[in-house]
């Protein structure tokens, strides 16, 4: 697709429209669709690699990179250069080699970067056998590297947010043909003679005169039949985009990100409905939050780091003895040591 294309009901290229009209409605169908599943697909990829703050991480290392590691493919490796240089330390993709140990991590792993470097690492102890032509012997070397996983699950979330962002798609293209239909709500099927005043006839209708008045022997001599693209009761519009909202607020709960469905009517929320919800969201954010706690707490052991990663978005503390039994977790609402303080949580 050229970058200069803005519109393509507007802008055709020539490699499309040189295949004819029909082909060229159809490119434009699919150039629609593609789109509209690529606005679904960006909303939730940018609320995804979004969710995290990472703190103290060294230089050259960007936690943008991190983040659509994890998301995209579940994982990152952080490891330390084989060369002397200025940035000593590196991250990239990551892909088991060899056997795995008895909790089924990896033990030894090839670390990638997108510029062609490939570096072989260890995560756990491994042996490694030195010498010379004089005689050899097995050395016991420490890990060198440490895996990051996206969630506990080590599943990364992108081909969910693709599955949804496909349902959605279809979901808008739905509702975009029910508005066309109701744009066109009549097919109107008349022969040569009466086709003048067929067409004079509806347009009075459409112009909302009380009544017509037209020629008998006319009406008589015509032929009409009418087909009806859409009733209104059969509208299913605003019920399609309502579906939407359930499958937005079930793709953020998913994600850990706290989203209410039941916001907008806020004056009849019960308490016990607020904390179900809070409970559904908590728990995905601890399989998320927990798996990059562990990361920098390896990585503070192995290299000395002092990195750290919270959640970016906080929450209040509880002001109400329903959510006191979240400040047993102020990491999980993201406020750090605010609860313990007694501060309220940086908004």
């Amino acid at each position: 697709m050229e970058p200069w294309m803005l519109d393509p009901t507007e802008f055709t290229p020539l490699n499309v429209s040189m295949f004819g009209k029909r082909y060229v409605k159809r490119w434009q169908a699919s150039v629609k669709q593609y789109r509209t599943y690529d606005y679904w697909r960006q909303l939730f990829w940018t609320a995804a690699i979004s969710r995290f703050e990472w703190e103290g991480l060294p230089d050259g290392i960007d936690s943008r990179y991190l983040e659509t590691l994890l998301c995209g493919y579940g994982s990152f490796a952080a490891t330390k250069r084989s060369t002397s240089g200025v940035l000593a330390y590196w991250c990239g993709r990551m892909n088991p080699v060899g056997n795995l140990d008895l909790y089924r991590n990896p033990n030894a792993i090839d670390v990638y970067t997108p510029n062609g470097q490939r570096q072989r690492r260890h995560c756990n102890w491994w042996f490694k056998h030195v010498g010379n032509q004089y005689g050899t012997k097995t050395v016991v070397m420490p890990a060198d590297a440490v895996i990051c996983w996206d969630n506990l699950t080590r599943f990364p979330v992108l081909q969910l947010i693709d599955r949804q962002a496909q349902r959605l798609a279809d979901m808008d293209t739905t509702v975009d043909q029910h508005v066309r239909a109701m744009r066109v709500p009549y097919v109107i099927s008349v022969d040569e003679y009466g086709k003048k005043q067929a067409q004079d006839m509806y347009n009075r209708i459409d112009s909302g005169q009380p009544a017509i008045y037209m020629n008998p022997s006319g009406m008589q001599n015509m032929s009409v039949q009418v087909l009806q693209t859409m009733n209104k009761a059969a509208y299913a519009g605003s019920d399609i985009l309502n579906d939407e909202l359930k499958i937005v607020s079930a793709v953020y709960t998913m994600l850990g990100i706290d989203n209410n469905a039941a916001a907008e009517k806020k004056e009849r929320v019960q308490t016990a409905e607020t904390l179900a919800n809070n409970e559904q969201f908590m728990i995905q954010r601890n399989s998320f939050l927990k798996p990059r706690q562990e990361f920098c707490r390896r990585i503070n052991d192995m290299y000395g780091w002092d990195c750290s990663v919270k959640w970016s978005v906080p929450h209040m503390p509880a002001v109400s003895e329903e959510q006191d039994m979240y400040r047993s977790s102020p990491d999980l609402l993201g406020y750090g040591d605010a609860a313990e303080d007694g501060n309220d949580a940086n908004l």
